[in-house]
């Protein structure tokens, strides 16, 4: 049992918020009557023994209650009640506070572990708190009843013990003998059950032999089971043993297939390329004889560009021959006309000087004439001459269109240069491609040497399953 060494009242009645240290030995409340005396031993029997039940002890106007007591040992139990909660709390030194909730009516056990002050139980009905008196409690044991009084001296002599013994083994001599007399009647009823069952040794062992030959029926069964399996089985095997054979026998020469198989390949590939290489050469000829015959309807280009030059000049000669005479047509007829109006005139009778300034003017328009008449005759001359040139390239016609060809082959001249440009490209292009088929053809030759040494690394051959070296020796 602990010492209680101070106690907290928190909405307790008639406290609000009061705080009592207990000292050592005997400590006496004193105060006037219903000052909250007796409200301090009930709060202590509340805390310990959860009673009063009930919530009659909270004061008025607050909505929670709580007692803390505290113990020697530094150990405190805190009794809190709201109208939601309804709780203990436990704490000690050195320890995780323990919170109790869910207890009912009854004080939980971890409670009284802690205060260590437990009370006497007489009966089912009847405990005693002998740590605890209530307020008017009269001596103890005196006011209650003999039987009880008697109980409680039986509990604390021990003398109890002996009366649930005697009690108990009474019982247990009651219930044994009930017992045995049931199991006498069930040992009477499994013996008339067992009359019709006397030979039953004697059918356990048929059944037993019948088991046997079961089991060994059985083990046959199977075993015929597995033979049929394995007719089956190896009728299979036989089946698979003749394709293989028959497979075996078509690919003997499986490694002269590979052989042959490379070797069409790497012919395809040339065959493709000496293909492709001969469309190339017939449109590399067609094309030859096309530029062949350009070349040679243009080999008279220089003799044709400088009869055409010629020609131009001499065109233009005549053009300018043409205007010439034009305007020399034109001089004559105003020479023609001058004179029919110096003929028109020569009636009029004038004075010397108008007729000096007249001839003056005549002479002038002669020497003009004359001048005229000199440039005319170098106009005629080249006229002339003219003329002789335009005999000789009557067919002036003809030569615009030799012309026009010779513009039509230049554009053709010009076409074919390109052709022989082509042409050099596909040279270089055809080069730089039989590099390449080298060059891979040297790759193929490096993997497929790798692929065999794989193959002889490896042992098997992975289309057939032999061995790589049984291959290659046949």
């Amino acid at each position: 049992m602990n010492n209680l060494v101070s106690i907290r009242l928190e909405n307790f009645q008639s406290h609000l918020d009061t705080w009592v240290d207990f000292d050592v030995g005997l400590n006496v409340i004193v105060g006037q009557s219903d000052s909250g005396k007796t409200a301090i031993i009930r709060a202590i029997q509340w805390a310990l023994y959860n009673l009063p039940r009930g919530t009659d002890f909270i004061r008025v106007g607050a909505n929670f209650v709580r007692v803390t007591l505290q113990f020697e040992g530094g150990i405190t139990i805190i009794r809190e009640r709201t109208s939601s909660k309804n709780r203990y709390m436990i704490q000690k030194p050195n320890e995780e506070e323990l919170i109790l909730e869910g207890f009912g009516t009854q004080v939980p056990k971890e409670v009284l572990e802690a205060h260590g002050m437990y009370p006497l139980r007489v009966d089912r009905d009847n405990e005693l708190y002998l740590h605890v008196a209530k307020q008017l409690d009269g001596p103890f044991l005196l006011e209650q009843a003999g039987s009880v009084r008697a109980k409680t001296i039986g509990r604390i002599s021990g003398a109890h013990y002996l009366d649930m013994a005697i009690r108990d083994t009474s019982k247990d001599v009651a219930s044994l003998q009930q017992r045995k007399k049931q199991g006498q009647e069930t040992v009477d009823q499994l013996v008339t059950q067992l009359k019709p069952y006397e030979e039953l040794e004697k059918s356990k062992r048929q059944l037993e032999k019948s088991e046997l030959l079961l089991e060994q029926i059985e083990q046959k069964r199977k075993k015929l089971d597995k033979w049929k399996e394995l007719i089956v089985l190896y009728q299979r095997q036989q089946a698979e043993k003749l394709v293989m054979q028959r497979t075996l026998q078509t690919v003997e020469d499986v490694h002269l297939w590979e052989v042959n198989n490379q070797k069409l390949a790497q012919m395809l590939v040339k065959l493709k390329e000496l293909q492709r290489k001969r469309s190339y050469v017939e449109e590399t000829r067609k094309n030859r004889l096309i530029c062949e015959q350009w070349i040679h309807k243009t080999k008279d280009i220089d003799q044709i560009q400088t009869l055409y030059d010629r020609v131009f000049d001499s065109n233009h000669k005549r053009l300018n021959l043409f205007k010439l005479g034009r305007q020399y047509q034109l001089f004559i007829n105003q020479s023609k006309e001058s004179k029919e109006q110096l003929r028109l005139s020569d009636f009029i009778k004038e004075e010397p000087i108008e007729q000096i300034d007249r001839i003056a003017r005549l002479v002038d328009k002669s020497k003009k004439l004359k001048q005229l008449q000199v440039i005319v005759a170098r106009h005629s001359a080249e006229k002339k001459k003219a003329k002789r040139e335009h005999e000789n390239y009557r067919d002036l016609t003809d030569v615009q269109q030799r012309i026009e060809q010779i513009s039509q082959l230049t554009q053709r001249f010009i076409v074919l240069n390109g052709f022989v440009t082509r042409h050099k490209e596909l040279d270089e292009r055809l080069h730089n491609g039989k590099q390449f088929i080298e060059s891979k053809l040297n790759e193929l030759q490096t993997l497929e040497l790798e692929y065999e040494q794989e193959l002889l690394q490896r042992g098997t051959c992975p289309v057939c399953g032999q061995e790589v070296k049984e291959l290659i020796e046949k």
